[in-house]
């Protein structure tokens, strides 16, 4: 088999077809189909799934932590994939749709499945079991109504609106005042620092984590906008969520950031990269002193939070290796189990309830094919995604207009391309889906990118000159 093999080719996907063929059909012969035909809200809302869709996912994410509940994140992906089969039905939106995925994403799909149901603990497995059906539905969702570039445009409108006003919420929890936690500062290394704004997620790295997923879009929309308007609402739409990031202090994010920021511009305005190293060069002295000793502590090996991480992968390698196979089941709550139970019930310096290391996490919870079919996963999202993009013919100009011209197709699949990336590389010192709503927003980006690849593939792309 190899890595374009897709689930619409197999004999699932013919059994999933005459599934859905049959609720369908007992859909559209319903009396509740026909009432709802006649209504205006539900064939607005169907009409115009992209927009539905982006606008309700939004929400999801500007919910504080305190007031949120992960169940809000399945009901409203299955409440979206309802209203997408029924408006289906009613004629009012494309069909729904299995998302194209290969023989590794099917792997892994069962690999997670095998570890929640041979879990040491199904029932706490069973919670995480649900953040995947959450992120499969995303997938489902992303595949069916995502079919050109407008359709990606109108559901990451209201997506990146959000974003926009977590940075302005993080700048009130400044202006009001946040309580420091000292689990997050070492103030030792970091003394005068102010405290770690996180907006409306449980903990400055989380918010990093969604901020790297999504800010590279914002250069997506600066140069897709035909308008100065359209730039202009651009810039100021990404900058609170920018500035948010600088107040994470969150140096993996900022890392993470500037590879995926330096990814975009590589596989679009490469020209643009040498200016951006000598800005960061000048800009280095006129930081604040605070930010430059945090940059610095990655280099000193002094700082603790990075000494603890080191410490949590030594504990727990004993463990790891116990369950290196199949896995200790699905969730950082078995892993937490299956650790103590490694250390006879003690919970001591160098234990936590995951690895802070994504891939190594993986391979924990689902063992060695469960990591192996990851990887493979994300290797076949790249080959797809970039390339879509080496594909796009380039304008076959000369000087400055070459130096100006790049498709615009490409954009949106070059700005997930870049937010994958830049939260991978915070995956090899976190566990980037220990916080639900940041796995979602993963799958979700994970989804736009490969719906933006297909549907600027199939469209008559422009050169922006």
């Amino acid at each position: 088999m190899t890595t374009d093999f897709t689930i619409e080719n197999s004999a699932f996907a013919s059994l999933a077809a005459r599934f859905f063929g049959w609720i369908m059909r007992l859909i559209r012969a319903c009396a509740a189909l026909r009432i709802l035909r006649g209504s205006f809200v539900f064939t607005w809302l169907t009409g115009h799934m992209p927009v539905t869709a982006g606008a309700l996912t939004a929400l999801l994410f500007i919910v504080p932590h305190a007031q949120y509940n992960n169940l809000i994140s399945l009901v409203m992906m299955a409440a979206l994939t309802a209203l997408l089969i029924f408006g289906s039905a009613a004629g009012n939106c494309p069909e729904i749709k299995m998302p194209r995925i290969g023989v590794y994403a099917a792997l892994f799909g069962a690999a997670a499945l095998c570890a929640a149901f041979l879990s040491t603990s199904f029932s706490l497995s069973l919670r995480f079991l649900l953040f995947y059906v959450t992120s499969f539905l995303a997938l489902v969702l992303t595949a069916s109504i995502l079919r050109s570039r407008t359709d990606v445009m109108r559901f990451l409108t209201p997506l990146l609106c959000a974003v926009t006003l977590s940075g302005l919420y993080a700048f009130y929890q400044l202006a009001t005042g946040i309580r420091v936690v000292r689990s997050q500062v070492d103030f030792a290394a970091n003394a005068g620092m102010s405290a770690r704004v996180y907006s409306f997620f449980d903990n400055p790295n989380n918010y990093a984590e969604i901020l790297v997923l999504t800010l590279p879009f914002f250069l997506a929309f600066f140069f897709l906008a035909k308008t100065f308007r359209g730039k202009l609402f651009a810039v100021i739409g990404a900058l609170p969520a920018a500035a948010a990031m600088v107040a994470t202090l969150s140096r993996s994010g900022w890392m993470a950031l500037a590879a995926g920021i330096a990814l975009f511009f590589l596989l679009t305005y490469r020209w643009v990269l040498p200016i951006i190293a000598v800005a960061v060069v000048i800009a280095i002295p006129l930081l604040p002193d605070v930010i430059n000793r945090r940059i610095m502590t990655v280099f000193n090996g002094q700082d603790t939070s990075i000494q603890y991480r080191a410490k949590i992968r030594l504990a727990m390698m004993p463990a790891i290796r116990d369950y290196w196979a199949l896995g200790s089941g699905l969730g950082s709550d078995t892993v937490l189990k299956a650790v103590l139970a490694h250390r006879g019930g003690i919970a001591t310096v160098g234990f936590a309830p995951h690895v802070h290391q994504t891939f190594l996490q993986i391979w924990f919870e689902t063992g060695i094919l469960g990591v192996c079919a990851f990887i493979g996963t994300l290797l076949t999202f790249f080959k797809r995604t970039l390339g879509a993009v080496i594909a796009v013919p380039r304008a076959k100009l000369a000087g400055l207009k070459r130096l100006l011209s790049v498709p615009k197709g490409i954009m949106l699949t070059v700005a997930g391309i870049a937010g994958i990336t830049g939260a991978l590389i915070m995956g090899f010192v976190e566990y980037i889906w220990f916080y639900p709503r940041v796995m979602l927003m993963f799958w979700l980006i994970f989804g736009v990118t490969v719906s933006a690849a297909k549907a600027e593939s199939n469209e008559q792309l422009t050169i922006d000159n």
